[in-house]
């Protein structure tokens, strides 16, 4: 047994049958360290099938013929081989922050019955058949601790945490025991894989006029939660479109007016009708990683190539358009870390 010690740097959401996040739900975690054990395989060439597709898999009794993610999180006929027992962490109202009207009826309308999520302290004691396989989920943990999110609603900032007792020794050994357990390649393109990924890390001081207004003259949505400062809930305005002072920022709006409509909803999505696609583009709330520090961070990660062609012989780096976004619009944001899915150390071995 592992036991890890999570702290919260914005709220998680892990949800329940009435789309509202009172109390943690270990299907949440399950789901999310399923969803980037997966996109970690793939990386390294092992299959991982879809457990929602009619295409899942299914052990038959005769071989082991299922993917390397169902093999360890289990399936139809095939057991888990792990169990997860989740403490702690305290629910706290939900509270969300913009600098726009519009921002703020959509926000009401998203989250109209949705009025709590969870904040704080965690214990996760993971018990699996032995020892490398809790390595292996401890490196997937660290891994979502770095570069995504836990939990639901990723996308609307939330799911940032750190571990506080990390083991890196027993990390390594995950990394080495799920490398040397992929021996044939599966190709994996059209699936959500680290090899189609990237992610920029950006710091703000604390001091900055766009910091000052979430802080002091925001348009709230829900009711102030005791976090608010720890964090920022103000993903939806760096993601969609936000205005200070006369400033605005967005990366939505920017793709949008630079590349159109067409290049932006591949990106971010869309919704027409019946037609939906999810947004590939993940963007954090604000949040600092300890009471003394002078900076907020945020990230903005995506499963796609941050070389996206847009016509022939020409792509866009969606990398350097973020970054460069970023330090001219949202001031004086900094970039403190920038990778693609090939230069993370997870994949690059």
């Amino acid at each position: 047994m592992i036991e890890v010690k999570l702290r919260t740097l914005t709220p998680i959401w892990t949800g329940n049958v009435d789309r509202d996040s009172p109390s943690l739900k270990d299907t949440g975690l399950l789901g999310s360290l399923r969803f980037w054990y997966e996109a970690w395989v793939r990386a390294l060439g092992g299959s991982a099938c879809d457990p929602t597709s009619k295409d899942k898999c299914e052990y038959k009794g005769k071989k082991i013929s299922i993917c390397h993610a169902c093999q360890l999180f289990g399936c139809a006929g095939w057991a888990r081989k792990f169990r997860i027992e989740c403490t702690g962490l305290e629910t706290s109202p939900l509270f969300l922050v913009t600098s726009s009207k519009i921002n703020q009826g959509w926000l009401k309308r998203i989250f109209e019955k949705q009025h709590n999520a969870l904040f704080g302290q965690a214990s996760l004691k993971i018990t699996a058949d032995d020892k490398d396989n809790e390595d292996v989920l401890l490196a997937t943990l660290s891994l979502i601790s770095k570069y995504g999110g836990l939990g639901a609603k990723t996308q609307h900032g939330f799911g940032q945490f750190l571990i506080e007792n990390l083991d890196t020794k027993r990390v390594e050994n995950g990394l080495s025991t799920i490398r040397s357990s992929i021996s044939e390649k599966t190709e994996n393109a059209s699936k959500p894989s680290l090899s189609n990924f990237f992610i920029s890390k950006f710091k703000i001081d604390e001091n900055s006029v766009i910091v000052d207004y979430y802080l002091t003259n925001p348009l709230t949505i829900g009711t102030s939660s005791s976090g608010y400062g720890k964090y920022i809930p103000c993903s939806f305005d760096i993601r969609y479109k936000g205005e200070i002072q006369g400033r605005s920022f967005g990366l939505r709006n920017y793709f949008r007016e630079i590349y159109g409509t067409q290049v932006t909803e591949r990106i971010f999505g869309y919704g027409k009708g019946e037609s939906r696609q999810g947004s590939k583009l993940f963007v954090s709330h604000l949040y600092k990683e300890n009471n003394f520090d002078k900076f907020y961070y945020f990230k903005v990660w995506g499963f796609i190539s941050p070389k996206l062609s847009t016509k022939p012989n020409f792509s866009i780096d969606l990398r350097e358009e973020i970054i460069k976004h970023m330090q001219s619009r949202f001031k004086p944001a900094q970039a403190v870390f920038d990778k693609a899915g090939y230069e993370l150390e997870e994949v690059s071995k």
